[in-house]
């Protein structure tokens, strides 16, 4: 399955950034078969914010990388206008087919990557999802180390879990490795998952004091090679040298066996054949969810992620014509959030009661105005799984509500309120096509927050069933409109209309509050 070339791979240096049409991550890739360069060249209206200013940055070229192909698929090639032609052709196709589903796991240790798994699932799976989308293909990054309970640790089946999940997984797989080894099992706790399954018998022969992220990998991707269509990115430590020594002991280790497991385990990747960006550069610095600072400067590991994994993905995947509309198409990704979360979410009945409470109220509560319920807690705390499992709770409720639901972050177009608005407007029309109009939706914000709150209104007067808004991660909404005054938003929700949101500290909490929201606190299972 993995037939794999050498390739070399340069990062570019400041000479080759300063131009406007070169990212930070911009490469040229020589193949063994002719030297002709691949582009890495990214459409501006897909780049994050965060490439315009490391652009200017001098870029620590990679020790190698290694592709499976000798022209790995590129998926920052096409055009904007290419992407829209590819969207419309499938889109009024007439061939159908029902949804596949592909997954990704995503191995590494913890703390120290927390960074990676923000790009990853800001910049990379939304890009991929969204053409995945045109071939009916749901994609999920699955990452346990967020979806392991206390009480499974402590009861010896973190292991059994993560290694269940690398199968359900395959052959996708994405390792990460920096300067952390992770925690060691102990040879019971392996022997007697041994015991309990024929496909875990090599744990019982397979060296000992391996950490986890190590067993992780070799199941995946390094026992058999053939069998995984694996990646890896390998860190270079250089960045330590910037960051404060309180935050050293998260990011590397500290006793020598650990470092040594750590030498064995990056050899055996480079060994292996499959595909690594070996030594990738980053830097210590702020990026306005990091608190006292991390690693930022990741745009280099995250085209290279997402190049290899659509070479891997288009060709497990081929395309498909499908039959979605332009609403439809749209909250594709937002489901594959409800069923990528609702998957691992841990159940907290207590919370589900206080948003009941509000959402499945009595027909006395639902004739009247309300405020909103707002879900607030650290980064972290599990906000958006709890949103997103909610919604699958109010699904199968014995009297379920309508429901419109965003996610703001976790798509393309998903956090300027101006298409938050529209598409929410488009969702309601779907919604109530004899009671509200689809040629009413403006590209103007002034008349689609004036339509909104319009449609609010006439759903509220004209629906006996209760309608329930639910928006994720409103500080990650774009400054522009000044959309955290929430002027776009009605001060009080119209009878029968309910909102649910989730938002972290800070000003638009401070909105928030002035209208004597209802408060939901989510704690980290952990805490």
């Amino acid at each position: 399955m993995n037939s794999t070339k050498r390739t070399s791979f340069r990062a570019p240096t400041a000479a080759n950034t300063s131009h406007s049409h070169h990212t930070p991550a911009a490469a040229a890739v020589s193949s063994s078969k002719g030297n002709e360069p691949v582009s890495s060249k990214v459409p501006a209206s897909s780049r994050p914010a965060s490439s315009l200013a490391a652009k200017q940055k001098a870029r620590k070229p990679p020790h190698e990388v290694r592709s499976a192909d000798a022209h790995p698929a590129d998926p920052t090639a096409t055009t904007a206008a290419e992407n829209d032609a590819e969207a419309a052709a499938d889109a009024v196709s007439g061939e159908d087919s029902s949804w596949r589903v592909a997954r990704v796991f995503i191995s590494s240790t913890f703390l120290d990557f927390q960074a990676e798994r923000r790009h990853l699932n800001s910049y990379v799976l939304p890009w991929l999802r969204e053409r995945l989308a045109r071939r009916r293909v749901r994609l999920h990054f699955v990452d346990l180390r967020w979806g392991v309970t206390q009480d499974e640790s402590s009861a010896g089946q973190s292991l059994a879990r993560c290694l269940r999940e690398v199968d359900n997984c395959r052959p996708f797989f994405v390792g990460l490795l920096g300067e952390r080894y992770g925690r060691i099992k102990s040879m019971r706790e392996r022997e007697a998952l041994a015991d309990s399954e024929v496909r875990f018998e090599w744990l019982r022969t397979h060296q000992e004091n391996l950490s986890v992220t190590h067993l992780e990998m070799a199941y995946g991707a390094l026992l058999d090679p053939s069998k995984a269509s694996a990646l890896f990115c390998v860190r270079d430590p250089g960045f330590l040298a910037q960051a404060p020594l309180s935050e050293l002991a998260t990011y590397r280790e500290e006793s020598e066996s650990a470092r040594a497991g750590l030498r064995q385990l990056k050899r055996e990747v480079r060994e292996s054949g499959h595909p690594i960006l070996d030594g990738y550069s980053c830097s210590w610095g702020h990026d306005g969810e990091l608190g006292n600072g991390g690693v930022v400067g990741l745009e280099q590991f995250g085209e290279f992620v997402r190049a290899q994994l659509w070479a891997q993905l288009d060709r497990t995947f081929p395309r498909l014509r499908l039959q979605l509309n332009a609403v439809e198409r749209l909250r594709v990704p937002h489901d594959n959030v409800l069923e990528e979360n609702a998957r691992f979410y841990v159940e907290r009945p207590r919370l589900y009661e206080q948003m009941d409470a509000h959402a499945l109220c009595d027909e006395a509560a639902l004739a009247k105005e309300s405020p909103p319920l707002v879900v607030i807690g650290e980064p972290g705390s599990g906000k958006s799984a709890l949103l997103a499992a909610y919604v699958q709770r109010l699904r199968t409720a014995p009297s379920a509500p309508a429901l419109v639901y965003h996610f703001v972050g976790r798509a393309p177009r998903s956090t300027d309120i101006r298409d938050i608005l529209s598409r929410l407007c488009g969702e309601l029309a779907q919604l109530y096509p004899t009671l509200l109009d689809a040629g009413e939706i403006s590209d103007s914000f002034q008349e689609l927050q004036a339509l909104f709150a319009r449609w609010l209104s006439v759903v509220g007067e004209q629906q006996q069933r209760p309608l329930v808004l639910v928006l994720d991660a409103l500080n990650q909404v774009d400054a522009s409109w000044h959309a955290h005054s929430l002027a776009w938003l009605p001060q009080r929700l119209p009878p029968r209309v309910r909102l649910v949101c989730s938002t972290l500290r800070g000003r638009w909490l401070d909105s928030l509050k002035r209208r004597s929201p209802v408060l939901v606190r989510a704690v980290a299972l952990n805490d």
